[in-house]
This record gives structure tokens, C-alpha cells and sequence, in this order.
């Protein structure tokens, strides 16, 4: 059998059920009984296939270990729609409801530090790109992309950022960009 106990585990909390280690082997063994009754009666139909195509009344040794390690997987292939297919289902329904109610943007949004490696979630055609294209011109675009995440995040939290050049906010502002250009960079992003 392909299906182990603890992907069934997994399937279960995934899905966000809580399952007690007792539930899950009582439904594990429903599982493989299914699975082992399943691929006898695929066995027996794949033998019988075989025996009428080819005339024998028995199938040699070699082909009886085919089909059963066929039936096994036709078996376990159908187990698996039935038992963790719908828990995955579920899974991805919640994740996608988890998505929709907290969307990657509004976590970096709500964050004092994710717009460092996370700034790609916001938006940079936005005002505060203007305005960190204004406030450093010859910065890369990296850097803009930066400044411009953390104003939102700050504009989005109410706190004060730099609104023009010789503002007293510059320093710790550059300085914080700085330190989040020293950080990793999201993959499939330009510097």
C-alpha cells in the first residue's frame, strides 16, 4: 500500500481537522481493508482479462507478480481518491479562504518587518513610488521598491515617514532600507 498512516495524518491536519491518534488507526485500518479488498477484486478481474485474451487457464508466475503489483497501484490510486483527495480538497479551499481574508499584502501591511523581504506583495505603482523616485533619484530600483514598501507599510500603520527631501525622518528611514538591501532577495525579482 502507498498510503502511509502519516500522510493520512497530515491529510487530516491539513484540512484542519483534529484527529485523535486512536481515530486515525481505526480509519487507516478501514483504509487498507478497502485497499486490500479493492486490489483483490482488480487482481481477480486483471487475471481474468489475461486468461481470456490468451486462451491459458493459468497465468505464469511472472505475469501474476505484474498484475499484482498493477492491481496494488490501480488500488491505491482509487483509495487515495477517496479517502485523501477530498481532505486535500479541503485543505486548498481553506488555504484559499485564508488567502482571500488575509491576503500577502495586507500581512506585509501588518507587519513591523515583512516589507524587508516581502516588499514585492505591494503595489509599486502606487503614490509612495513617486515619491521615493522623487526623494532618491539616482537610487536603484530595488532600493525604490523598498522605500516605497515601507512608506506604504508605514502610511498603513499611521506613522510618520519622509514627505520631502530635507526631512529629519531621512536618516532612519535610509538607514532601515539599507539594512533590508543586506537582506535576501525574493526569487524572480530584479536588484
Amino acid at each position: 500500500m502507498l498510503i502511509l498512516k502519516d500522510t493520512m495524518r497530515q491529510a487530516y491536519e491539513a484540512a484542519g481537522y483534529e484527529i485523535t491518534e486512536s481515530q486515525l488507526d481505526e480509519r487507516y485500518e478501514q483504509m487498507m481493508s478497502e485497499w486490500e479488498e479493492l486490489a483483490l477484486t482488480k487482481l481477480s478481474e486483471l487475471t481474468n482479462k489475461v486468461v481470456a485474451q490468451t486462451g491459458r487457464s493459468l497465468v505464469d508466475a511472472m505475469t501474476r507478480d505484474q498484475l499484482l503489483r498493477l492491481s496494488n497501484q490501480i488500488a491505491a490510486d482509487e483509495i487515495r481518491k477517496l479517502w485523501l483527495d477530498p481532505l486535500t480538497q479541503e485543505a486548498i479551499e481553506a488555504e484559499l479562504k485564508e488567502h482571500e481574508e488575509n491576503p500577502p499584502s495586507l500581512q506585509v501591511l501588518n507587519s513591523p518587518d515583512l516589507w524587508m523581504t516581502q516588499w514585492h506583495y505591494l503595489s509599486s505603482d502606487s503614490a509612495t513610488w513617486d515619491l521615493a523616485c522623487e526623494l532618491w533619484p539616482d537610487a536603484p530600483t530595488r532600493w525604490l521598491s523598498l522605500a516605497s514598501a515601507l512608506m506604504q507599510v508605514y502610511e498603513h500603520q499611521y506613522k510618520l515617514y519622509p514627505g520631502y527631501k530635507y526631512s529629519k525622518l531621512l536618516p532612519e528611514f535610509e538607514a532601515k532600507i539599507e539594512h533590508a538591501m543586506t537582506l535576501q532577495k525574493p526569487p524572480g525579482t530584479a536588484a
